[in-house]
Formats: structure tokens, sequence, C-alpha cells
């Protein structure tokens, strides 16, 4: 997603990145925009402490962790995604086919959407 940012930076676009604050580090390095979500429930510091007890869990146990993990991360941007993306005049999105919550909020704010699959396919809707 950096290098499309990127991009459509150079092309005049102004890019915004919503995530947890463990990611502002990496955006601003890109010198793209960010705006942080989900710190309360993802401090500074989670991320790393997430993988590494996932790292210590296999089988069931590390796929139940994993669901519960992306089941947070999607409630973080269904509850404060609709608020992120008017505060800072968003008018399309690009969603990370892994958060289809994003495409959810772009609906209810009745902004345009793609989804993009930047690895392997991991089509969540028909078609």
């Amino acid at each position: 997603m950096l290098p499309l940012g990127q991009g459509l930076q150079k092309k005049g676009y102004q890019i915004t990145f919503f995530g947890v604050p463990d990611a502002e580090t990496k955006i601003r390095a890109a010198k793209l925009d960010f705006y942080p979500i989900g710190a309360d429930i993802f401090p500074l510091g989670s991320t790393e402490a997430l993988f590494k007890k996932l790292s210590k869990l296999k089988g069931i146990p590390a796929l139940q962790f994993t669901i519960n993990w992306f089941y947070q991360s999607a409630q973080i941007f269904l509850e404060e995604g609709a608020n992120a993306l008017e505060k800072t005049g968003v008018e399309a999105l690009i969603v990370d086919q892994i958060n289809p919550e994003g495409g959810t909020v772009a609906q209810l704010l009745d902004i345009p959407f793609i989804t993009l699959c930047s690895a392997l396919p991991f089509n969540q809707e028909p078609g």
C-alpha cells in the first residue's frame, strides 16, 4: 500500500493512512499522512506484543487469536472510521481486501471506494 500511496501522492493526491498508533512511524517515514485510530484497544507498542504472543501459539489457539485480532481491528474502524474519514475530508477510499470494514464505512458515508489486493487474493465478496 505504501508504494501506491506514494505514487498517488506524486500525482498530486492527498493520501492519508488510517491505522493503529504502531503504524504511524512507518507511514510518516514514507512521507505520507497518518490518522491514528484504535489507540484505546491497540496503544503504542501493542502490535509487537500481539505478534510475540501469536508466535508462541499454534494450531487452533493461533487461529482463534488471529481471528480475535482481526475482529478487534474491524471493530475499531467500524466504530471510529466514519468520524475519522469525515474529519479528514476523505473523498475516496482504497481499502485493503483484508479489511472489508473499510468498504462498509465508505458505503455508509457514500464515499467511492475500491478494494485492493496487494497480496494473495482473499476474496470475501461474490464476483
